[in-house]
């Protein structure tokens, strides 16, 4: 029983000690510190839309890219025209849209027993029809695949326009008036960004856009 009775002292006396050893040393924490700086940069997309310059004959000529030119028609004649949409180099990777406007084909009608319409052009196989259902005051294209370059990217719509040799000075009345506004095909471009959205919503973005301009 006394063997028992001193090692339960004995270890108290233990605890105790090491109690106020304790209470009594500094005591060297282990610490550590780090930081973390976040960086923001904003995305951007930027596109420009122009056609070469073209002479008194519709020809290309030399010289800065336009946003327009005038055209003297003449039945069964050919004339350059390339509305180009340039996505900006280190752009966002998007979705290119273009709308065309055109006034030309809207003002004369085909004669009966012909075909060809007043004015004919063809949209780059590049480029796939996604005019709104219902909508015929224009029409509109998106481009086969999303862009991201890291130069300039140019997509060309269309590279060019023949007016029908049917035309009598009649027709080119109607488009050119005299005294009165000409008509134009006229080509707006949008891009939509593709990060995060599918090409369907893209698609319906780009048609609430050009309803709206």
């Amino acid at each position: 029983m006394k063997k028992k009775i001193t090692l339960i002292i004995t270890l108290a006396l233990t605890v105790v000690i090491m109690g106020a050893i304790a209470a009594n040393t500094t005591v060297a924490w282990l610490t550590a510190n780090d930081k973390v700086t976040n960086t923001f940069t904003v995305g951007d997309i930027k596109i420009t839309l122009d056609e070469a310059p073209v002479d008194t004959t519709g020809k290309k000529i030399a010289g800065d890219r336009v946003k327009t030119n005038d055209y003297k028609l003449i039945p069964g004649s050919a004339y350059d025209k390339d509305p180009t949409v340039t996505v900006k180099a280190q752009s966002e990777e998007c979705y290119v849209f273009v709308k065309i406007v055109d006034e030309l084909n809207s003002s004369v009608a085909v004669p009966q027993g012909e075909t060809a319409a007043f004015v004919t052009y063809t949209v780059g196989t590049d480029w796939t029809a996604v005019t709104p259902s219902g909508v015929t005051a224009y029409k509109v294209y998106r481009y086969n695949t999303t862009i991201k370059e890291a130069a300039d990217k140019q997509l060309v719509v269309f590279d060019g326009f023949t007016v029908a040799g049917w035309a009598k000075n009649e027709d080119l009345q109607k488009v050119a008036p005299v005294g009165e506004t000409k008509k134009n095909i006229v080509v707006t471009a949008y891009a939509h960004q593709s990060a995060n959205q599918s090409q369907d919503q893209a698609t319906a973005a780009a048609a609430a856009y050009f309803a709206a301009n």
